[in-house]
């Protein structure tokens, strides 16, 4: 995945508004953020994620698309078919998103 700027990072790692666009787990948890959704999936039961990633949709994927924004995430968790590899695909992308929000000042011209 190509690194965000620290722009696209911060919007990728908001909380989302309104609440009907959160996440919404059939019988299950309300998710509003990526980190959110980390901390989610453990307690997921496996049915209830098939509910949502199976061969014919990826509900996951798709919020994360349409409603995080974040294109290059949603491509990864389509393929992901478990909550296991959902999570490392999430994971990984939370630990690079923190990375770019990281703005590194500019050095400063040591005075003579």
């Amino acid at each position: 995945m190509k690194n965000p700027t620290p722009a696209e990072a911060k919007r990728f790692l908001a909380v989302v508004t309104p609440e009907w666009k959160a996440f919404w787990f059939h019988k299950g948890p309300v998710v509003k953020s990526l980190k959110e959704m980390l901390a989610a999936l453990p307690k997921v039961p496996q049915p209830m994620f098939e509910h949502h990633v199976n061969a014919a949709k990826n509900d996951l994927a798709a919020w994360v698309r349409d409603v995080i924004g974040d294109a290059e995430l949603a491509a990864e968790l389509k393929a992901d078919r478990t909550i296991k590899d959902a999570m490392e695909s999430i994971d990984k992308r939370l630990k690079q998103l923190d990375k770019s929000m990281v703005v590194v000042a500019p050095r400063m011209k040591a005075k003579k």
